[in-house]
């Protein structure tokens, strides 16, 4: 049974399954896959057989969250998000691997990004985790680097934690990223990425896989972050833009911090005020 749709009193509402092995039935499984399977192969070069769009119904929604956003007026899927637990020995908590975000073209420039990744990340602090958990990010892009790194805490790369040239990973953060290099779970990587544990880089990951897009001259700007800081910083961390690497970026996700956060004036989106109850009881 699908659960009841949340939304703002604007262009979308969203379902979140907070485990869609369990709560979903078999021919639910098979349909709502289907589904999402299509959708993203409009919208991707070619279709990764992992995560949520993995082959393997089984697979695709085994340990994952799954977060759908309708356009409210046509009730047409828009967008979705569906981030994967990791069970990492000597890690205190879950690791939730940030994992598969795809969005129609229509919808890209109504924050729904955050809009799906907020949800999830109240969900998990609010039912799984109140005081918080370790959270992993896969990418190149500055916008989408940079927003992990305001979202979390004790986050390895960022600006907050590095000066340039040097290196300092906590041993938590270094078991982590040696697991996730070790079995490669719920990652999209050639068999010759090469992971370089000092700048927590996969060298040559998304060579040849759908996520490497052919990059423009000069500067891509639609991948820009609004806060520069993060352009410059990313932009010299991982170099060539060209080469097909990839950061992991390693954070903790507290709940204090990103209640801030949300609440700020510059935080636009998670507006609803059923949310904001959540929000500001997490203070």
């Amino acid at each position: 049974m699908q659960p009841p749709r949340s939304g703002d009193a604007e262009r979308f509402t969203y379902v979140l399954y907070s485990d869609p092995a369990s709560q979903l039935s078999e021919s639910e499984k098979v349909e709502l896959h289907a589904k999402l399977r299509a959708f993203a192969s409009d919208l991707l070069p070619s279709l990764p057989d992992y995560q949520i769009l993995s082959s393997s119904i089984s697979e695709a929604f085994r340990d994952k969250i799954l977060v759908l956003a309708y356009d409210r007026t046509t009730d047409t899927l828009v967008g979705f998000a569906s981030p994967a637990w990791l069970d990492i020995p000597g890690v205190p908590t879950r690791v939730l691997h940030i994992g598969l975000v795809v969005i129609a073209p229509s919808a890209r420039s109504a924050g729904l990004t955050s809009e799906l990744q907020g949800r999830v990340f109240l969900h998990t602090l609010t039912h799984v985790y109140p005081r918080g958990h370790w959270v992993t990010n896969l990418s190149n892009a500055p916008n989408i680097l940079g927003n992990f790194a305001e979202y979390t805490v004790r986050t390895y790369p960022s600006p907050a934690s590095c000066s340039w040239g040097a290196s300092s990973p906590s041993a938590t953060h270094l078991t982590i990223a040696r697991w996730i290099d070790e079995t490669r779970m719920h990652m999209v990587a050639t068999p010759s990425a090469v992971f370089d544990e000092e700048r927590f880089i996969f060298r040559g990951m998304m060579s040849g896989t759908s996520f490497m897009k052919p990059q423009p001259e000069g500067t891509d700007q639609t991948s820009l972050h609004r806060d520069t800081t993060y352009n410059a910083f990313y932009g010299r961390w991982i170099g060539d833009p060209h080469a097909g690497d990839a950061i992991l970026q390693v954070g903790f996700l507290e709940p204090g911090h990103l209640a801030r956060m949300i609440l700020s004036p510059k935080f636009t989106a998670l507006r609803g005020p059923e949310i904001r109850g959540s929000v500001r009881a997490m203070l």
